[in-house]
């Protein structure tokens, strides 16, 4: 779930990230989305997040790596319903 932060619509939240319950935030600047580097405890393991985005039309997608305890590389494509 990706929702706007207070009343701050160039900070959004992403919930339930990579599926696994976290939480990280994101900045919005036209239809581009960056997601700076930000750690976090995933299932016990620290892991920092950070990547980009690019919103077109109604659909949302994110590039993004895990690194850390955890490493990774994904893209995500999200629609906004």
């Amino acid at each position: 779930t990706i929702t706007t932060s207070g009343t701050n619509a160039v900070t959004i939240n992403m919930n339930n990230f990579y599926g696994v319950d976290v939480s990280v935030s994101g900045t919005v600047s036209g239809s581009s989305v960056t997601i700076p580097n930000q750690t976090v405890s995933v299932q016990g393991a620290s892991t920092t997040f950070s990547g980009t985005g690019q919103l077109v039309g109604n659909i949302l997608t994110l590039t993004f790596t895990a690194s850390g305890d955890l490493s990774d590389t994904c893209t995500a494509t999200c629609t906004r319903i």
